[in-house]
């Protein structure tokens, strides 16, 4: 996060930064319809991990959950790994 969140500072991006997927969730929740344009979002996070608040965020009742961007990053790089939904 923390080697994202420099690269992207310095290209001129506003970061809001969320230590869990539960914290992710709510930083969106809070937002204005629009102001958040990518979501990068860490698969194995705690309280709930990166699918999970995936999920809560697409099923928001607000007209920019199904559309805002959201990559996945993640160091899971096991078959397993990468046919999990």
């Amino acid at each position: 996060m923390e080697i994202a969140e420099f690269l992207l500072t310095n290209a001129g991006a506003v970061i809001i930064r969320a230590s869990n997927g539960k914290e992710a969730v709510e930083a969106f929740a809070k937002s204005g319809v629009g102001e958040v344009n990518v979501i990068l979002m860490d698969i194995m996070m705690p309280v709930m991990n990166g699918l999970e608040a995936t999920r809560e965020i697409r099923t928001m009742n607000r007209s920019d959950a199904s559309a805002v961007v959201i990559i996945a990053m993640t160091a899971n790089a096991f078959t397993e790994d990468k046919t999990k939904d």
